[in-house]
């Protein structure tokens, strides 16, 4: 595949699920086959649950292969770049008691751009 024939998707464009428990906030939503995601820069660790689909995952300088079900964790200063190789339904799981969509987005994830896009695209697609 060439980078050419990627759908570029920010998360921020994406429809997503914000769901709320005692100190727990999980934001989930579905990523379509064929888009890469660019996934935002956390300020603490997370729990990360993809439930269905496949995907090639680029995170902290690795990248690797997917396949649904699997939870792992990702540290503070993470980003995630997948490529979704099959429809992918995946949740960030934080620990807070904030439950303003604002006051989350302040207290969890950096407002960076990604830097070394092109070096992603090319580790992911060859």
């Amino acid at each position: 595949m060439e980078s050419k024939d990627l759908i570029e998707v920010d998360m921020s464009n994406l429809p997503l699920t914000h769901t709320f428990s005692d100190n727990m906030y999980v934001r989930s939503g579905t990523m379509p086959k064929g888009s890469l995601v660019i996934g935002e820069k956390h300020k603490k660790k997370c729990m990360n649950i993809m439930s269905s689909g496949k995907m090639i995952l680029w995170m902290d300088g690795v990248v690797q292969e997917l396949v649904a079900p699997c939870i792992f964790e990702s540290q503070a200063g993470s980003r995630k770049v997948g490529y979704m190789i099959e429809n992918v339904v995946f949740s960030n799981i934080h620990i807070t008691d904030k439950t303003n969509l604002d006051e989350l987005r302040e207290e969890l994830v950096y407002n960076k751009p990604i830097e070394g896009l092109d070096k992603i695209k090319e580790l992911i697609c060859g």
